[in-house]
């Protein structure tokens, strides 16, 4: 059994998957830029990158594509604590999704809903049918979905 986010391929056969959280994704801005227009900061601003070989960097890389919206892209990570920092201090704006740890973001940085544009990735556990499972991790599997709700 394995906490992961979901992949974008096909799990095998003999492997369920169960989302515990949906994360959304956010414009996060620092707090000293003005305006709600998510799509004209984006095209304005300096573009802090979540990195395109992670799942969810993929996911915002296809967004932008999709809506058609080029950025200038300053630099590129797969950390999100590291990008909402950088935000924060005013090197540019991210799209990141909003984590357990940032329900509330931190006090230099703002963050813009995408609207109907809205995307997310999913949290879940990936393990064999519970059936062979053994009870010990039945139980874990069980404790995890309930502490997720």
């Amino acid at each position: 059994m394995a906490a992961i986010i979901r992949p974008p391929f096909s799990l095998q056969s003999d492997l369920h998957w169960t989302t515990l959280v949906q994360e959304q994704f956010r414009l996060i801005v620092p707090r000293s830029v003005k305006g709600k227009d998510w799509a004209g900061l984006l095209a304005r601003e300096p573009f802090v990158r979540y990195d395109r070989a992670s799942f969810g960097g993929r996911q915002v890389d296809r967004f932008l594509r999709k809506m058609h919206i080029a950025v200038r892209d300053t630099c590129e990570l797969d950390e999100l604590d590291a990008i909402v920092k950088l935000v924060g201090n005013g090197v540019g704006v991210a799209i990141v999704p909003q984590t357990a740890v940032y329900r509330r973001w931190p006090a230099g940085v703002r963050a813009i809903d995408l609207g109907h544009h809205t995307f997310h990735r999913d949290i879940g556990l990936v393990h064999r049918a519970r059936r062979t499972m053994s009870e010990p991790a039945q139980m874990l599997a069980q404790l995890i979905e309930a502490a997720a709700r």
